[in-house]
């Protein structure tokens, strides 16, 4: 990994890399200045639970946190579903391949839910600065990644191939 700390010292560079890494650490101490004041904690920028709080959505959070740590944390009925095999040879592998369909989907959802919900507070916070120009260019983002998303409807909780397994 890159770290401007590692360019030389003779090289011409590096007296302007020197003090973009200077400015870099002044303007994090003055984030976590703010952030103390603010009541994030002695962070830079506020954690995705303090925004949550702040904006009067914590359930929204509280959903979307359950099921992406379902989707990270081992869980014995998860981990069953991704055992595949054939019965006859008693070969079997553990794959999530399946379940691609499932993720793919809650994950343009929540993307466009996250992005549409950002636009909508910023337009709504900062009303003189969101230009009446853009307001279709919002609405077509809106409807060329939610709509389809939703019209296609989420896939059904048990797989063709979960199905097929079980019926043999």
């Amino acid at each position: 990994m890159f770290s401007f700390d590692d360019v030389p010292e003779d090289d011409p560079d590096s007296i302007s890399i020197n003090k973009l890494n200077s400015r870099i650490s002044s303007k994090k101490k003055q984030l976590k200045e703010l952030g103390k004041k603010l009541g994030w904690g002695d962070r830079p920028i506020p954690s995705a639970k303090y925004m949550a709080e702040a904006t009067n959505n914590v359930p929204v959070y509280d959903f979307f946190y359950h099921a992406s740590s379902s989707a990270v944390h081992a869980s014995l009925h998860h981990l069953l579903r991704m055992v595949w095999g054939d019965p006859k040879s008693g070969i079997s592998s553990v794959t999530n391949k399946n379940f691609e369909q499932y993720y793919s989907r809650f994950v343009l959802i929540y993307a466009s839910w996250l992005a549409s919900k950002a636009m909508m507070i910023t337009r709504n916070e900062f009303p003189t600065e969101w230009p009446e120009e853009e307001e279709d260019s919002f609405s077509i983002m809106l409807a060329l990644s939610v709509k389809p998303a939703v019209y296609h409807r989420a896939p059904k909780i048990v797989t063709k191939e979960e199905l097929r397994r079980w019926s043999t």
